[in-house]
Parts: C-alpha cells; structure tokens; sequence
C-alpha cells in the first residue's frame, strides 16, 4: 500500500491513523512521502517559503500505523536546515522505517531503499522535481534526490495571432529521464520490483497534469518499474495501467496537519494567493482547522498493489476521505462518501484523457473495496 503527503503535528501524534488502522494493517509493505522536518533545532537556509517543521515526538505516530519505509524527496524536506535533515532521518530510521531520496550526499540521495516481504525484495526510489535552490545533494553535500525541469514557450506560428500568449510546458530534462531510468535498472538488479516516488506537479488546479509528469511516470515504468506515485499537489489526480506496470500520477495527502496558516502566511500573501489560485488557494477552512484547503482536498486514499513474485495482479485506490480531525477514514466505494471519491476518480480519468477503464471491486477475503484500474 501505497500513500500520499504526510505530515504530522497535533498533541496526540497516535491518533493521526486511529480511524483507517485496520485498512493499513493489511497491507505487507506500507510506503508513504514524509513532507515534515522533524527537529528541534531548526535554522532557516535561503529559499525556503511556507515552513512545514513539526516537533519530533511526532515521528512516533509512523511506525505503529504500520510505514516501512518513506520518501524524504520533497520541498519541506530542509526546512528546518541540513540539521533538520539530519534530525528526520535519524528519527525515522530510529523508529525502524526505511527511506529514500533524500541522504548525506548524492549516492545516499539516490540510493534505494530496500524491503523484504515474504521474500520478495522491493525496491523504492524518490526524487523531488520542486524544491529551493541549493537542496539537491551533491557528491559532498547532504540534500535532495531531484529530477530536472524545464519551462518553454510554445507557440504555434502558423495559427496563433501576432502577439497570441505563449503555450507554457513544463517538460523533464533528458539527462534526469536518463539518470532515472539509470537508477530503476540498477535497483531493479538487486530487487524483485521498484517502486519510483516523483514530488511534483501543480496544486493550484484540480485534473492538471504536467508533461514532465507524464514523461518521469513513463519513463520509470518502461525502464523496468511496477509502480509509480506522484506526491506534491494535494489532490488526487488519476491512474493507469501501462505495460507490466501501474501510475498513480498524484495520492494527494494523507495526514496533512498544518494548523494555524495565518500564523505562517500574512494577510496580504493570503490575499495573493487568493488573486492567483481562486477557490484552491491555501486558507483557513470553517470546521477544518487542521487542513487550511479546497474541499476537494479532503478526498484521499490509500493506493493498493497485489504482487505475485514481480507481476502486478490487481491495482487500484481504497477511496478515503480526511474528517475535520484531519484522520483518514476509509469510505465504501459504493456508499456515499466512496461514491463521490469515485466519481471524483472517474473524472480525473476522463479529464486527463488517462488510458484503460476503472470499476469498483467489492471487498472480498479481508481486502478492501477499492477503485481498481484496468489495463
């Protein structure tokens, strides 16, 4: 099982996960992105913007849910400073949790982190495509696992109007589609699958995906991955077969605590994203204290990949919705709350023009109902 952004800061971390434990207790090897620098003694290194910090007694909430292993690949990895940094890792593998994409340097960085179920080694891998300048690890450096991007400016001239606003792409850079497909293939060596966790993507919008999203996810699985799952944009985007693989291209959030954004943000920044993003811009929400965004936010899920050996036989979302506690709770597809995430599912997969079909798979012999995605 696979989830998306975690981030943890309440009096009573355990609680986090009180109400979808028997869900995650299913599952053989429980993946999830860490989006929080667990420290306390944070310094602040330039770049940095909203600062997602939590105190460190809050890591504690993780392995009794039942997380193996996490991606540190993301943009609040340093916010609390390379001693942060070094703080979450220390805390997490303290806890028993394995990590990847991020490290004390660039091998450390881009090493996978390996976990063994019932003999069958899995291989993660994660990078992050946003992140502050001066966080990607270098040969010497501790930081980030990143994948490069790139912004150009299309403009058909043959139909669009003098002067007609540019088509903006975001597309990967060709030497980070070669270093990921490099690290796949070598991880997929000593590993029975892969997994490739990717942080990126624009939040802003609801149904958008970028071509370097499409171009990473596509990337990873043809050079040998079974999984792919992107990270980043607080809502869910859709999913899809290809070839002997699976892409979840965006799992939302699954504990997102981030409480008081008026005493991170000021008035006039609010006001600012307000003007940019409309309706989907960060601010407080009536009755959610705890998840300051659009309604759309609070449908989550928890990705779900039956393996035989190395083969994918089933995969899918168990739809769950965030309450105004901030926990995940699990929801029938077939009942209300599940119908909405599934229709909302549903939508992402039209909108996004994603390939194969989705239908519902009731529960059966103690697994979940789920949205499943066809080839």
């Amino acid at each position: 099982m696979l989830t998306g952004d975690l981030v943890i800061d309440r009096a009573e971390p355990g609680t986090a996960f009180d109400l979808v434990a028997g869900t995650l207790e299913q599952a053989d090897v429980l993946f999830g992105n860490s989006e929080a620098a667990y420290t306390d003694r944070p310094t602040r290194v330039p770049g940095t913007g909203i600062r997602v910090v939590s105190d460190p007694r809050n890591v504690t909430a993780l392995r009794p849910a039942g997380f193996d292993v996490v991606s540190c690949a993301n943009n609040h990895m340093l916010d609390g400073g390379f001693a942060g940094l070094e703080d979450t890792l220390e805390l997490l593998a303290a806890e028993g949790i394995a990590t990847c994409g991020a490290g004390a340097d660039l091998a450390a960085a881009h090493r996978p982190a390996i976990v063994d179920s019932d003999g069958v080694r899995i291989a993660f891998l994660a990078y992050t495509c946003v992140f502050p300048p001066g966080q990607q690890a270098g040969p010497d450096v501790p930081g980030l696992a990143t994948l490069q991007t790139h912004v150009v400016f299309a403009n058909d001239t043959e139909v669009a109007q003098s002067g007609a606003l540019p088509d903006l792409r975001a597309i990967a850079d060709p030497t980070a589609l070669d270093r990921l497909a490099a690290d796949v293939v070598r991880a997929r060596e000593v590993a029975d699958a892969v997994v490739v966790s990717v942080h990126g993507g624009d939040g802003s919008r609801p149904s958008v995906l970028l071509d370097y999203e499409r171009q990473f996810a596509h990337a990873a699985i043809d050079a040998g991955a079974l999984v792919y799952a992107g990270h980043h944009h607080h809502l869910l985007r859709g999913m899809e077969r290809r070839g002997a693989g699976v892409i979840f291209y965006g799992l939302s959030h699954f504990v997102f605590d981030f409480p008081g954004i008026e005493e991170h943000l000021s008035a006039e920044t609010l006001a600012m994203l307000r003007r940019r993003n409309g309706a989907y811009a960060l601010g407080p929400r009536e009755g959610y204290p705890l998840l300051p965004m659009h309604p759309d936010a609070r449908m989550t899920g928890i990705a779900l990949v039956e393996l035989d050996g190395s083969a994918v036989t089933c995969a899918g979302l168990v739809p769950c919705v965030l309450n105004p506690a901030g926990q995940p709770v699990p929801v029938d597809p077939g009942a209300e709350e599940g119908q909405q995430v599934a229709a909302y599912l549903r939508d992402l997969h039209r909108d996004e023009g994603l390939a194969g079909e989705l239908r519902v798979r009731e529960a059966t012999d103690g697994r979940p109902a789920l949205v499943e995605v066809l080839a």
